[in-house]
């Protein structure tokens, strides 16, 4: 990245819609397009948007995330 502070969401959980079964830590950056694997990125915690649930179908869990994002800038602007 380029290291300009970015508002983002973040996953720590087992993914339940996917029937995940391991935890993974996930990181959705809006806006960016490149491949980040293998790159270290620095996370700053601000606040805790929503439990982990299940969805019943992928575009009811893109719906929500659109909405997390949203709640995720207007939480980054505030600061």
């Amino acid at each position: 990245m380029d290291g300009a502070p970015r508002a983002a969401v973040l996953n720590i959980g087992i993914r339940p819609t996917f029937d995940g079964a391991r935890e993974s830590v996930e990181v959705h950056i809006p806006g960016w397009e490149s491949d980040l694997y293998g790159r270290i990125l620095e996370v700053e915690l601000l606040a805790k948007i929503r439990d982990e649930r299940k969805f019943p179908s992928l575009d009811d869990l893109k719906a929500q995330i659109a909405r997390d994002v949203a709640a995720a800038i207007e939480i980054a602007t505030r600061r």
